[in-house]
């Protein structure tokens, strides 16, 4: 009903102001080629002026108001053309119809409820679209710009897998590797991915390949399990000690578990500790090492975890990420609130594996961060890693969080299927979503702990 309103208005005003419009544009052309002749040939430096001229004019074209208020100037001179060559009556049509698509597109630049607070905090820069998402009108091309994707980018809402099967198109055919941690239905069909369905971690071999997979490990271990800031010392000197006794020979891989029980130090807190390391059932001997995961020639690699509990897609999720921070690799990484939880909601003695989650999250972005929900965001501390956001429609019920998710769950509220509102460092604009078909994959599945 809107639009078939803006297109009447739009045709009604059009062909009343045309006439006007067509001898203002005739006064401009001839105008401005009178200042570039006096310029280029009565002013000394004139060239200077003209160039200056030239800068302005085109920030008004980077302007989407100043863009449709040319268009229309123009348009105004093809209605007397048409009209002398096919006669008045269809020269009035022609008037009409013309008018009635800019009405359609002044419309589409009409802000929507919670624009205004969506794009609080997103510094505007100029800068060309480096990964398209699709369109808002017949010419425009919308979506991220290089600084938005190496900012960090939320992707929320139910359609947020084919928005990021997008950006994974774009960002492979610019020659950038793809870092997937989530599901198939985030990889285009378009390229060429290596794909895990993995149940189980053999961090055991990992911890004997470098030492490097210590601090990895513990951490995403002391995340998953809610440990204490304390038990994160002596857990680090113990996994350190467990790696020292394989590499001898002294225990077995076998005996991973065990040996970092036994050699926890603290007898206050080690019958906790050995319950964690009980509880997260996918640490096993008979999985796969992250190292061979991450190690080869891939393009786009998709490491997802499957029939786990909610601690062990945590724990494999944490230590996948923390394992491949040095990767020169951009990141997808789906449900970041099952690793980032709202801090608040941490003791104070707990949150040192959180803060070391969310600063290897922070520096990731330099390389590329894509951020991935389906359903809506409420911790501030994921907002925070982002620059730029693309929202999907939201299905069920859809609560009212503060701050900058206010206005990004607002505007939502207005997107139909298809649809997508895109805020980043080209301004906030809804687009008509273009993306690859999910791809066919055949998974690598290494054995589940049930087999070890």
């Amino acid at each position: 009903m809107r639009k078939a309103i803006a297109f009447f208005v739009g045709g009604m005003v059009f062909a009343a102001l045309q006439p006007f419009l067509a001898t203002l544009s005739v006064s401009l052309i001839v105008m401005l080629a009178i200042i570039i002749a006096v310029l280029a040939f009565t002013i000394p430096g004139g060239w200077l002026l003209g160039y200056m001229g030239a800068r302005t004019l085109a920030g008004l074209l980077a302007w989407r108001t100043g863009r449709l208020i040319l268009l229309s100037t123009l348009l105004a001179l093809v209605v007397p053309v048409l009209g002398s060559s096919i006669g008045y009556g269809a020269g009035t049509v022609a008037s009409f119809v013309l008018g009635g698509i800019l009405g359609l597109l002044a419309l589409s630049h009409l802000s929507l409820p919670g624009r205004r607070e969506a794009e609080e905090g997103i510094p505007r820069r100029r800068g060309g679209v480096y990964v398209r998402l699709g369109s808002s009108g017949p010419f425009s091309r919308e979506g991220l710009t290089e600084e938005d994707v190496r900012g960090g980018v939320l992707v929320t809402g139910i359609e947020a897998p084919k928005a990021v099967r997008a950006i994974v198109d774009g960002l492979a055919s610019r020659g950038k590797r793809v870092l997937i941690l989530g599901t198939e239905s985030m990889v285009p069909e378009t390229v060429e991915a290596k794909a895990y369905d993995v149940c189980s971690l053999d961090v055991a071999g990992d911890l004997m390949s470098s030492q490097e997979y210590v601090e990895a490990f513990v951490y995403s271990l002391a995340l998953a399990a809610r440990l204490r800031n304390d038990d994160l010392l002596l857990l680090l000197r113990s996994a350190a000690q467990a790696r020292q006794r394989m590499l001898e020979g002294r225990s077995s891989k076998h005996d991973l578990l065990r040996v970092l029980s036994e050699g926890f130090q603290d007898p206050r807190r080690q019958s906790v500790v050995a319950a964690a390391l009980s509880s997260v059932r996918s640490i096993s001997s008979s999985g796969i090492s992250t190292k061979d995961v991450v190690a080869g020639g891939w393009k786009v690699l998709l490491i997802k975890a499957s029939a786990c509990s909610q601690r062990d897609a945590a724990f494999m999720r944490a230590y996948a990420l923390l394992a491949a921070r040095r990767l020169d690799a951009a990141l997808v990484l789906e449900d970041p609130e099952l690793l980032l939880v709202d801090i608040s909601l941490l003791p104070y003695d707990s949150r040192e594996s959180w803060e070391g989650v969310f600063n290897v999250l922070k520096g990731w972005r330099g390389k590329g961060l894509i951020l991935v929900s389906r359903g809506p965001v409420l911790s501030d501390w994921v907002y925070r890693l982002c620059r730029a956001y693309v929202v999907t429609r939201l299905g069920g019920h859809v609560p009212r969080p503060e701050g900058r998710a206010r206005g990004l769950m607002e505007a939502s509220r207005e997107l139909k299927q298809g649809e997508a509102l895109i805020a980043g460092g080209r301004g906030t604009s809804i687009a008509k979503l273009m993306a690859p078909e999910p791809a066919r994959l055949t998974f690598i599945r290494p054995a589940g702990p049930a087999d070890s």
